[in-house]
Protein backbone atom coordinates (compact mmCIF):
# COMPACT_ATOMS: atom_id res chain seq x y z
CA UNK A 1 0.00 0.00 0.00
CA UNK A 2 3.07 2.28 0.58
CA UNK A 3 5.11 2.96 -2.55
CA UNK A 4 8.49 1.96 -2.75
CA UNK A 5 9.54 4.15 -5.86
CA UNK A 6 10.29 7.64 -4.89
CA UNK A 7 8.19 9.82 -7.12
CA UNK A 8 5.60 7.23 -6.21
CA UNK A 9 5.97 7.91 -3.03
CA UNK A 10 6.01 11.67 -3.45
CA UNK A 11 2.50 11.79 -5.41
CA UNK A 12 1.25 9.79 -2.46
CA UNK A 13 2.53 11.83 0.03
CA UNK A 14 0.96 15.08 -1.51
CA UNK A 15 -2.46 13.82 -1.99
CA UNK A 16 -1.78 12.76 2.20
CA UNK A 17 -0.70 16.02 2.71
CA UNK A 18 -3.11 17.99 1.56
CA UNK A 19 -5.73 15.67 3.50
CA UNK A 20 -4.03 15.94 6.96
CA UNK A 21 -2.50 18.89 7.02
CA UNK A 22 -4.87 21.64 4.49
CA UNK A 23 -8.30 19.77 5.20
CA UNK A 24 -8.72 19.68 8.46
CA UNK A 25 -12.10 18.12 9.22
CA UNK A 26 -13.67 18.86 12.64
CA UNK A 27 -16.65 19.29 14.68
CA UNK A 28 -16.54 21.35 18.24
CA UNK A 29 -17.90 19.41 20.46
CA UNK A 30 -17.86 22.13 22.82
CA UNK A 31 -21.41 23.36 21.09
CA UNK A 32 -25.07 22.83 21.16
CA UNK A 33 -26.90 20.68 18.96
CA UNK A 34 -28.22 24.35 17.30
CA UNK A 35 -25.25 25.41 17.29
CA UNK A 36 -23.71 22.40 15.56
CA UNK A 37 -25.72 22.44 12.67
CA UNK A 38 -25.28 25.97 11.84
CA UNK A 39 -22.07 25.32 12.28
CA UNK A 40 -21.90 22.26 9.64
CA UNK A 41 -23.62 24.21 7.29
CA UNK A 42 -21.62 27.28 7.66
CA UNK A 43 -18.88 25.11 7.22
CA UNK A 44 -20.30 22.56 4.27
CA UNK A 45 -20.79 26.05 2.31
CA UNK A 46 -17.74 28.34 3.00
CA UNK A 47 -14.67 25.53 3.55
CA UNK A 48 -15.86 22.44 2.27
CA UNK A 49 -15.45 23.63 -1.70
CA UNK A 50 -11.96 24.76 -1.23
CA UNK A 51 -10.82 21.44 0.00
CA UNK A 52 -12.58 19.91 -2.91
CA UNK A 53 -10.71 22.24 -5.10
CA UNK A 54 -7.66 20.84 -3.89
CA UNK A 55 -8.26 17.50 -3.94
CA UNK A 56 -9.59 17.79 -7.16
CA UNK A 57 -6.58 19.51 -8.43
CA UNK A 58 -4.31 17.07 -6.57
CA UNK A 59 -6.17 14.11 -8.27
CA UNK A 60 -8.01 13.99 -10.72
CA UNK A 61 -5.80 14.24 -13.66
CA UNK A 62 -4.34 10.73 -12.12
CA UNK A 63 -7.81 9.27 -11.26
CA UNK A 64 -9.35 9.82 -14.82
CA UNK A 65 -6.19 8.00 -15.80
CA UNK A 66 -5.67 5.20 -13.73
CA UNK A 67 -8.38 5.33 -10.86
CA UNK A 68 -6.54 6.00 -8.38
CA UNK A 69 -5.48 9.44 -6.64
CA UNK A 70 -1.41 9.24 -6.60
CA UNK A 71 -0.18 6.39 -8.68
CA UNK A 72 -1.08 3.56 -10.87
CA UNK A 73 -2.62 0.91 -7.83
CA UNK A 74 -3.89 1.79 -4.89
CA UNK A 75 -1.88 3.02 -1.67
CA UNK A 76 -2.14 5.27 1.22
CA UNK A 77 -3.05 8.71 -0.86
CA UNK A 78 -6.17 6.61 -1.56
CA UNK A 79 -6.76 5.47 2.34
CA UNK A 80 -6.87 9.55 2.82
CA UNK A 81 -8.60 10.63 0.36
CA UNK A 82 -10.91 8.42 1.08
CA UNK A 83 -11.01 8.71 4.43
CA UNK A 84 -11.83 12.86 4.00
CA UNK A 85 -14.21 12.02 1.54
CA UNK A 86 -16.15 9.66 4.09
CA UNK A 87 -16.01 11.98 7.01
CA UNK A 88 -17.51 14.84 4.68
CA UNK A 89 -20.14 13.53 3.09
CA UNK A 90 -22.08 11.96 5.91
CA UNK A 91 -21.59 13.39 9.07
CA UNK A 92 -24.12 13.13 11.95
CA UNK A 93 -24.59 16.75 12.22
CA UNK A 94 -26.36 17.58 8.78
Amino acid sequence: MYPTDPMEIYRAEAVVEIVSLDCKFFEPSFMEAEDKMKWAELYSAKVLPGYYAKLDKACSENIKKTGFAANDKFSIADVALLQFLSSTAYHPTR
